[in-house]
């Protein structure tokens, strides 16, 4: 038996695309987080070509990078489908790639690079090979914005290797 609140696969894909202005604005928390990033993006709102790695419905690249051409890179085609439609919907730039298609990036080819809440979901091994290919594919200078939701499992090991450039 279904719960009663349960989202059908149809009524979940009648919500989107999903409007930019209208996420970020839904509430107080939504807000702020988006506020707060902007001021860290800052100047770097301008970039040309961003890659959006763990992209999910690719709103924060979108929002954050609206002239940008975005690269937005997912384990999961029908979560990068999701991004594809919030793309035309928000009149961006975005190509969609799958995480065993990223031997198709462009080295030093990017100005921005984002992993928004990735570091907590991959291991070691991953974490190594995701950011040695984000890290090639940045433009010498590029920036690499990265938000972590649970900082504890952010051990110093991935500091030092973030912060020396892979």
């Amino acid at each position: 038996m279904i719960p009663k609140n349960a989202m059908s696969a149809e009524r979940h894909v009648a919500r989107y695309p999903i409007r930019v202005g209208e996420w970020f604005e839904q509430d107080r928390l939504h807000r702020f987080n988006y506020a707060a990033l902007s001021q860290i993006v800052g100047q770097d709102a301008c970039a040309e070509n961003v890659l959006d790695w763990g992209c999910g419905n690719g709103l924060w690249s979108l929002g954050l990078f609206p002239d940008a051409e975005i690269t937005g890179v997912e384990i999961d085609a029908k979560t990068l489908g999701f991004a594809e439609l919030n793309a035309k919907g928000n009149l961006a730039k975005f190509n969609g790639l799958l995480v065993g298609e990223t031997g198709a990036l462009q080295p030093n080819h990017y100005d921005v690079a984002l992993a928004m809440g990735l570091i907590e979901l991959i291991n070691y091994d991953d974490f190594v090979k995701v950011f040695g290919v984000i890290f090639r594919a940045l433009k010498p200078g590029g920036k690499l914005i990265c938000t972590l939701h649970n900082w504890r499992a952010f051990s110093a090991l991935y500091l030092l290797w973030i912060t020396q450039g892979g």
